[in-house]
Parts: C-alpha cells; structure tokens; sequence
C-alpha cells in the first residue's frame, strides 16, 4: 500500500522527538500485509495519539483512524498513549507487550491486565494445533443450488445467521448435497462428524454452537472440532473471528468433576431456551467460567461492564 511508503519517509526524516499524524485505514493496525510498517513503527517510535473514527468518508466503506506518532529513538511504549473513538477516551498509563503481528489497543489497563491474567493461568490448553477448522461450502451460486422448501432429496444447511451462542435456529434452507457441483467444498467427513462446533465467520462477537447432527453450512458459518485429550467439546464450547484468534483461546485443563458441571450448565442452553430461561442460564454459567479462571469480584465486573448492552444470544 502506497500509505505504508508515506510513513516510512516520514519516520526516517523525524528528528528525536519529532512527530508525525496522518489519517489512515484502520486495517494498517491488524492486516498481516503493514506488518513490516509496523514493525518500522516499533522500532524507534511511540504511538501518542490513536483516534478510531470508523466509517469517516462519505459513500466509503472503510474504517479509518487518526495516527499521530512520536519518534523517540527507542523501542515502542505504550506508557501515556491517548486511545479514542466515538464512545469513550482513555489514557494506557502501563507499558504493554506489543506485537507487529497485530496492534490492539481498544482495552483500559483494567481490561488489559485481566486478560493477561486469564492468557497467563497455568495448566490450560490451546487449539492450535489441536483441532480441525474448515470452511463452510461455497456454492458458487446460491440461488440455483439453495432452496426454501423441503423434500426428499434435499437437507437442511445453516448460514451465520442461523448460529446463536451454543445453539442453531435453522431457516428454511436446504440444498441437494452434491459437492462435485460446488465452488468451494471442505472435506465431506468433516461436516458430518459426530460432534462439532460451528461459529459465524462474521460477527463482533465470538459465537459458537454445537452439533451433533451432521448439519451442512455455508460459508457464512465454519466449523471447528476440537482435538484435545480429555476435554470435553461440549466443555471447550463453555470457555472458548478469525482462525488465528480462536486457537489462542487458553482453555483450562480441568478435572472431568468440573467439566461435567459446566457441561450440565450448557446443555439446556445448546437445547435452547427462551430468552428468560437462556439469561438465568447464562448467568449460572459464567459463575462456573469466572470461578474456572479464579476471578475476583472486581475483574467481574470489568469482564460484565465490557459487555454491558450486547445481544448476548443473539436470537
């Protein structure tokens, strides 16, 4: 990108101390190709200010932000960088361990050091590695090969929408399961495994089901089946958008008493229950969560306060 060069020059005409501030796509700060920008940035420069201004440009459907930079001479601190967006603006009074993979700075200090604490407890178990992912089916033309109604030869198969937290509400979708036609088809076991776990591959939250039914998706919906020696995938739904953030999920390596607790605290919300029964249910379940990652009742309520107002199940 033509924007990366930009700032570059700049950066190797600043004086110490000298700065910087241009308005940029919001994608330099996680697209794997403005790693080596990042990088640069890293390496003698501090962030000062961050502003996240979302869709900011008429009739232009890219999130922007406001970058101002500082060039110190010395490695990346975070120590006394101003984040904004539209809602809320917060000053990082510690120093965070950044990576150029990714520049994530949308969490407080409280936020931040909770989720240190929770990527950091000992015994726990990662998927990378440990698990199979796939793609939902890419039909190449949904309308000639999707229809809304029933017969004998076809079979229900889910999009995105049809995920909720932990469980599905199928539409009226079904397709005629013939993967030579198809554009895009993962291996025909994996769809058809006994057990598996399905997520939307678009959304602002993580949001996982499970099936036990063989059920066909699209490619609004992926699927992922957990490989990992003595835990329970019903158990790793509990804890758990892209591949790479899913597989660095800590799951706690827990005995088989404490997996059937968060189990029997599950399965009435993978049956589905109204949206009464499914709050009661949800809130006994993050009891077991936050006891399993031993969380005080202050990082509680950070945990509660981050997620105030979202659509926890989206029905």
């Amino acid at each position: 990108e033509s924007y990366d060069l930009f700032i570059e020059k700049a950066l190797r005409n600043l004086s110490i101390n000298g700065q910087l501030s241009f308005i940029l796509p919001e994608a330099i700060l996680n697209v794997k190709a403005h790693t080596p920008v990042r990088t640069a940035i890293m390496e003698s420069n501090s962030i000062r200010y961050l502003n996240f201004l979302g869709n900011a440009f008429d009739k232009v459907q890219c999130p922007c932000i406001i970058l101002q930079l500082i060039h110190t001479g010395k490695p990346l601190s975070t120590v006394g960088m101003e984040v904004s967006d539209c809602s809320h603006c917060t000053t990082i009074l510690t120093n965070r361990k950044i990576s150029a993979e990714y520049f994530s700075f949308h969490t407080t200090d409280a936020e931040y050091q909770l989720l240190e604490k929770i990527r950091h407890i000992p015994k726990t178990k990662f998927l990378a590695g440990n698990a199979d992912f796939a793609l939902g089916i890419v039909t190449g033309n949904n309308k000639k090969y999707i229809s809304s109604v029933k017969n004998k030869d076809n079979e229900v198969i889910l999009k995105g929408s049809d995920i909720c937290k932990y469980h599905t509400n199928p539409n009226s979708n079904y397709i005629v399961f013939n993967p030579q036609n198809f554009q895009q088809v993962a291996p025909v076991e994996l769809y058809r495994a006994p057990e598996k776990l399905l997520y939307r591959f678009i959304s602002s939250q993580l949001v996982f089901a499970y099936d036990d039914k063989q059920t066909l998706s699209l490619n609004s919906c992926n699927l992922v089946i957990p490989k990992l020696e003595g835990l329970h995938i019903k158990y790793i739904l509990a804890v758990k958008v892209l591949r790479s953030h899913i597989e660095n999920i800590p799951i706690p390596d827990v005995n088989a008493g404490m997996q059937n607790s968060i189990i029997q605290a599950v399965e009435p919300l993978i049956n589905g229950l109204p949206p009464e029964g499914a709050q009661i249910a949800y809130e006994q379940l993050d009891q077991l969560i936050f006891k399993l990652f031993n969380l005080t009742s202050k990082e509680q309520d950070i945990i509660k306060h981050a997620v105030d107002g979202e659509n926890k199940f989206l029905f």
